[in-house]
């Protein structure tokens, strides 16, 4: 991800709140079953990508360190998919995915800054259902049973490091 952020102290040096704009990219992948024309039924690996812009706003307790910033912080995220590209094998397959365009996400992580030099960990777990299941193909999908697919409605959670430098 990258992104702008502006943080205010809030009362006393301990507590303050921070805005930000990310751009982001979710990559994944998962084993689906194609029908290739010619190897027949096979399984392969599908990739995703998802292109997103991700409103924040977060709530941080600093811990007083002297020689450099330690931050815990929560708060919440409006993520908008602004695209979605898939990377897939040659054939033809029983089920088809996709993405909602809008979700809502929770997040609690971890900042330090070394000089300017800074180093966040979040983990973001999403609220809405996000994965769409269409069905495309007919296949025999004897082969399916043994390949764990994803449910209609699964989350998006996640665990996001950045690594910047503050000016």
């Amino acid at each position: 991800f990258t992104g702008i952020q502006e943080t205010w102290a809030l009362g006393g040096s301990l507590f303050d709140a921070t805005v930000s704009g990310e751009y982001l990219q979710k990559a994944g992948s998962l084993s689906r079953l194609y029908s290739d024309p010619h190897a027949g039924e096979t399984t392969g690996e599908a990739k995703v990508r998802l292109h997103c812009l991700q409103p924040a706003f977060f709530l941080g307790l600093r811990l007083p360190v002297s020689s450099f910033t330690a931050r815990f912080y929560t708060g919440s995220s409006v993520v908008l998919n602004l695209s979605e590209s898939w990377d897939e094998p040659i054939g033809t397959t029983a089920l088809e995915y996709g993405y909602e365009e809008m979700d809502f996400q929770v997040h609690a992580g971890f900042f330090t800054q070394i000089s300017s030099f800074v180093l966040d960990v979040r983990y973001s777990y999403g609220l809405k259902d996000q994965l769409i299941v269409r069905t495309g193909q007919d296949m025999n999908l004897q082969k399916a049973e043994v390949i764990d697919t994803p449910d209609d409605g699964e989350k998006i959670n996640s665990l996001q490091i950045g690594v910047g430098y503050s000016f």
